[in-house]
Parts: structure tokens; C-alpha cells; sequence
């Protein structure tokens, strides 16, 4: 598997710029959804041996061809002019490089990807606003384990087993607040418009949209980060 890896990782690199045409990009993202299906498998089966080093080799494999997939669909939906979905999917790839550190294989190798990503969101993308949410969150499963999340030995964010452990199931979960941030938690949730002169303006393209009677404050429309969960466990 880990030959079959490094060569997937290869072969794709050449794909993986804003110029290549979209068709292709998009064939390439079917055969890593295939690919990530083998990971995986190989994996559930590393975990049900209890052979925690194979599986989170494995885990690293997934997160790091993850990673890719979502870099390939930035391309693709940039040459859309789909910027917030690009910005999403720039934000997702970041975030499978974090985790893919925490399987402590090829760190090197996965500090270089992440550059390069970092590189691409300060020259594709503009400066953003960004925005986090309070919330209160209440009950929930371990998604290691499947118990309470308040009473069971996993530690949120650790990796297990090629699974990290998140809080699921909640019984109650309530946002109380949004602040503007320079330091977010979660970087998908930015703002995407801004008031000027009693007009409001595209974050992205600086382009005008509508005027607003609104003069007593800034008037914003905050972009809510992804609903789907990352492919983590």
C-alpha cells in the first residue's frame, strides 16, 4: 500500500495547478475517491487487529491523498469563480495536513504540502475577517468508543487507532455569540461581504452587489463553515 501511495502522490502532482483542464482534474478526484476506499478498508482491518501502527499509517495516507482531492477541487472551483467553495476546500486541505501530522510519518514530506498550501491562500486569496462562534454544547458520544463524551478515558482531537476522537451525538448544542476574530478555531468561517458608503461590496472580487439604507453599523453576511464532517476517523 505504501509504494501504491507514493506513486498516487507522484503521478498527481502534475494535475494539481489552477491551468490543467477541469474534466481532468475531476477524473483524478474520482480515482483518489476509489483509492481512499482501499486506504480505508486496509485500515478498518489494521483496527480490528488492533495494530495501531499500521492504521495510522494508513491515517496518514488518507489525509494526506484527502488533501490533494481538496486542493484539485480549489482549482476547479476557482476557474468556476466559486470562491467561497474554493476558500472551503483550500481550508478542508489545510486541516487533513494538521491531522495527518499527528500520525507522526513523514512529517517532512507533509510540512512541504502544507506550505505550499499557505503559499497559495496568501497569493490567491484576499486578507480576511474571520469569525467565531460561542456555543454551549451539552451530552454527546465519544467517537472512539461510542460512551459518554464526559466520562471516557479519549482525549479530544487525539488520534486512535487511525480514528481521531470527536465529541458526536450531542443533546444540545446552542450558538451564543459571534465575534470577529484575527485567530479563528475554525478559518472556513469568514465574512464575505462588507458595507462601504451605504453600498455592499463581494469580499472576493471587491465587486459592488446592493446598496443599504443601513448607516448606523457595518452591515455583513457571515459565510457559515462546512456542514460535512472531515473524513478523520
Amino acid at each position: 500500500m505504501r509504494n501504491k501511495f507514493e506513486e498516487k502522490v507522484r503521478n498527481i502532482s502534475a494535475y494539481d495547478v489552477f491551468t490543467v483542464d477541469s474534466q481532468l482534474q475531476k477524473k483524478v478526484i474520482d480515482d483518489l475517491v476509489l483509492f481512499l476506499k482501499t486506504i480505508k478498508t486496509e485500515k478498518n482491518k489494521a483496527k480490528q487487529k488492533q495494530d495501531e501502527k499500521t492504521a495510522n499509517n494508513l491515517f496518514y495516507m488518507q489525509c494526506f491523498i484527502n488533501a490533494i482531492r481538496c486542493s484539485l477541487k480549489m482549482w476547479i472551483y476557482l476557474k468556476e469563480q466559486k470562491y467561497v467553495d474554493a476558500w472551503h476546500s483550500l481550508v478542508d486541505a489545510q486541516e487533513y495536513m494538521y491531522y495527518s501530522l499527528k500520525a507522526g510519518k513523514d512529517i517532512e514530506k507533509s510540512k512541504l504540502y502544507l506550505y505550499k498550501l499557505k503559499e497559495r491562500e496568501q497569493v490567491i486569496f484576499p486578507k480576511f475577517k474571520f469569525v467565531s462562534s460561542g456555543s454551549i454544547i451539552e451530552g454527546g458520544k465519544c467517537s472512539i468508543c461510542g460512551r459518554d463524551f464526559n466520562n471516557c478515558e479519549h482525549i479530544e482531537e487525539n488520534l486512535y487507532c487511525g480514528s481521531i476522537c470527536k465529541r458526536i451525538d450531542y443533546k444540545r448544542l446552542e450558538f451564543t455569540h459571534l465575534a470577529l476574530v484575527e485567530n479563528p478555531k475554525d478559518r472556513g468561517c469568514i465574512i464575505e461581504e462588507f458595507e462601504l458608503d451605504k453600498k455592499i461590496y463581494d469580499w472576493f472580487t471587491l465587486k459592488f452587489k446592493r446598496n443599504t439604507n443601513n448607516i448606523k453599523e457595518m452591515e455583513i453576511k457571515v459565510c457559515a463553515y462546512r456542514v460535512q464532517q472531515l473524513d478523520i476517523f
